[in-house]
């Protein structure tokens, strides 16, 4: 269950889903869900590349 934080302090978490789905669950700095959503095939999984790009970018 990787977590991605993003330059503006949110974090986005990836877990499996049923159906051989990713659910991406948002989280504002203070620490509560603003969305969660399931995508699937390569649509999951170019979010999950986008989202450690995003990562790697707030880290510097």
């Amino acid at each position: 269950m990787p977590t991605y934080k993003l330059t503006n302090g949110y974090t986005v978490t990836t877990d499996s889903a049923p159906g051989a789905g990713t659910e991406f669950v948002t989280r504002c700095p203070e620490g509560d869900v603003i969305s969660s959503v399931t995508f699937y095939g390569m649509d999951a999984a170019e979010l999950e590349r986008d989202l450690i790009i995003a990562s790697r970018l707030a880290s510097l």
